[in-house]
């Protein structure tokens, strides 16, 4: 009976001796993937991730910013450029195909994180391509926040780019139509009698139109044979020309309110 006593109690202490060296290699063994799991739960990126973030050897770069979602998607995958590190984890991630590689051409533009967010905030996929095909637009993020921007013009507002004009110059014009050739896309104005309406050679009043308020100039103000104007323009023109008699200036209408036939005679004219 002792001597089985005295084997029952080696047996003891060999598994009091072996099971915590057991442990203690198998912590050994995985003691990476322990590593990397806490590194995981603490930063908040994927297992997979901060494997590939050392592997990079880049990880000590990573604890020195928040979270990013793009580049936790990114990194895994080959589209990763470590050019753009920094750039990613400004980068606000959008679920869409080809993402990672538009965002990658977008900065190989020389756009910036921000005008890329801004980018994806307000233009469509189609839109983001036209600018992946042409060269960096400088002021994007201004241009697409401007109130008269119409994102349907970006084409043309791409190709009427240039170093002379300003980017409100660019949007400004051919929002008017000034980057066709003259009376090429013209419009029928909607409503004629509206005074803010833009007359030009890219939008024209119809033939027959004929202002409803068409008034006389008075006679003091006025030496031409055309002598009305609509309502609105008499009343400031007359207005003007009191003010600049005070000043001993004195302002005739030479030539007022053309009807359309008039002016087609008068240009027929000056053509023969």
């Amino acid at each position: 009976m002792k001597k089985i006593k005295r084997k029952k109690l080696s047996i003891k202490k060999l598994c009091l001796f072996f099971i915590p060296l057991i442990i203690l290699i198998i912590i050994f063994i995985n003691r990476h993937y322990l590593i990397t799991l806490y590194q995981s739960k603490v930063t908040g990126y994927e297992y997979e991730s901060i494997e590939a973030f050392h592997e990079l050897d880049i990880y000590p770069s990573i604890k020195e910013h928040e979270y990013s979602h793009t580049l936790d998607k990114i990194v895994t995958t080959e589209y990763y450029n470590p050019k753009y590190l920094n750039s990613y984890f400004d980068i606000e991630y959008k679920e869409k195909e080809n993402y990672y590689l538009e965002i990658n051409s977008l900065l190989g533009l020389g756009y910036n994180a921000k005008e890329i967010n801004d980018i994806y905030k307000s233009l469509s996929g189609d839109s983001v391509n036209l600018l992946i095909n042409n060269n960096y637009l400088k002021d994007i993020s201004l241009i697409i926040n401007l109130d008269y921007f119409h994102e349907d013009y970006l084409e043309r507002y791409l190709k009427y780019n240039n170093d002379k004009l300003s980017y409100e110059d660019i949007i400004t014009y051919v929002n008017i139509g000034l980057d066709n050739e003259y009376y090429t896309n013209v419009i029928n104005i909607e409503d004629p009698n509206d005074t803010s309406v833009i007359v030009n050679k890219y939008h024209k009043l119809s033939s027959d139109y004929v202002p409803n308020d068409l008034e006389t100039i008075a006679n003091k103000y006025n030496r031409g044979y055309n002598n009305k104007l609509r309502k609105v323009a008499k009343d400031a023109f007359e207005e003007m020309c009191e003010g600049a008699l005070k000043d001993d200036i004195t302002i005739y209408s030479g030539s007022a309110y053309r009807s359309y036939s008039y002016q087609k005679n008068l240009y027929d004219r000056y053509v023969n």
